[in-house]
């Protein structure tokens, strides 16, 4: 089986069975979200570092990401209109492409192919930062069942919280308050709607709280979701600051779907953080509108700039990127304290 991972600096393959990670494509910006349907494969492009969001108008002149659409069985490439800032979690859904636009604090629906036909704001929030520095509510994931689509709100400090909307309308049915915190992913399943708990590194039934599964690791979270009829695939993040995101080891752990126990740990040495996890050749129960795409498919996706390849084997192989960050996160803390007390804008410690 293949697994597609997505870190911020890569969007890679995993073969379950050779236990190998091979890069796909490197240096459009931070990669997150993807989806496909029988029609066409999309992923979501930044094309810009995320380490650079810290203010309203940091987000202001982050308006350049982008949908990268493929058409299947055919050569078409088509670019989308540049109308995301920090995109998560993309949903090929009917004929429509609803994608969370992170950080313009809204959803994005477009068509086939790459018209935006509107924005969705959820709240009156129309940033992921305001004005006054308050955060909106980081809605980064996506779930449609039946008539209903499912939207979980981060909502960084506050507890997270899962939005229940109208499909196709998008109009606001419900929102449930939950007992997560820095909360991704959701999949309604015979476990209740299971959620990412990332910032405690678990999952929980987002709807009652009931912890279904932990890591037992410190200083871990849970990003990132895949699921066949017997195991669960849970991206592995290491705790850190922004500087680390690019460089941490990143990770996966299997989960029997039966007995909710960890039977495999996988660790990708400087991968970074793991955005996202799908399965590429296989039914998705946690992506269902997704078909079994062949290799020949994903390949033609694949691009790595030189500079990149040459970063992605020092990345593995050396410890220097990971003793620089850390460097560099300490002395960020320290100045980002001094620079709060005098009133000036800081990166805030890591968030999720």
């Amino acid at each position: 089986m293949r697994l597609l991972i997505t870190t911020p600096l890569e969007t890679s393959v995993f073969d379950t069975d050779t236990r190998q990670l091979t890069p796909l494509r490197m240096g459009d910006g931070e990669y997150f979200g993807s989806s496909w349907n029988e029609r066409i494969l999309v992923f979501g492009h930044t094309a810009v570092d995320g380490m650079d969001l810290v203010t309203w108008q940091d987000y202001r002149n982050a308006v350049v990401g982008f949908l990268r659409i493929f058409r299947r069985g055919g050569d078409e490439v088509v670019l989308s209109a540049k109308e995301l800032v920090q995109p998560h979690q993309i949903l090929c859904v009917d004929d429509r492409i609803v994608v969370a636009n992170t950080g313009r604090n809204c959803l994005s629906v477009f068509d086939e192919s790459g018209a935006l036909e509107r924005h969705v704001y959820l709240t009156d929030k129309q940033w992921d930062r305001n004005q006054e520095g308050r955060t909106g509510n980081h809605f980064n994931s996506l779930f449609r069942l039946e008539d209903r689509l499912y939207v979980l709100a981060h909502n960084f400090d506050r507890p997270s919280a899962v939005w229940r909307l109208t499909w196709p309308g998008l109009e606001r049915v419900d929102v449930t308050e939950t007992a997560g915190s820095w909360a991704h992913n959701l999949w309604p399943c015979e476990w209740g709607v299971v959620m990412c708990d990332s910032k405690r590194g678990r999952l929980i039934d987002a709807l009652s709280g009931k912890i279904l599964w932990e890591s037992g690791e410190e200083r871990v979270m849970t990003r990132g979701l895949a699921a066949t009829d017997q195991h669960l695939f849970i991206g592995r993040t290491e705790y850190g600051g922004r500087t680390l995101r690019q460089v941490s080891d990143g990770g996966l752990w299997v989960v029997d779907r039966q007995t909710m126990r960890t039977v495999d740990r996988v660790i990708f040495p400087g991968s970074g953080t793991v955005n996202d996890v799908r399965i590429l050749d296989g039914p998705d129960a946690c992506h269902p509108e997704a078909t079994a795409l062949q290799p020949d498919e994903w390949n033609r996706f694949k691009r790595i700039k030189p500079l990149y390849a040459v970063s992605y084997g020092m990345r593995r192989r050396l410890p220097f990127h990971k003793i620089k960050a850390r460097a560099a996160d300490k002395f960020r803390i320290k100045w980002g304290g001094l620079k709060k007390r005098l009133g000036l804008k800081h990166r805030g410690e890591y968030d999720g």
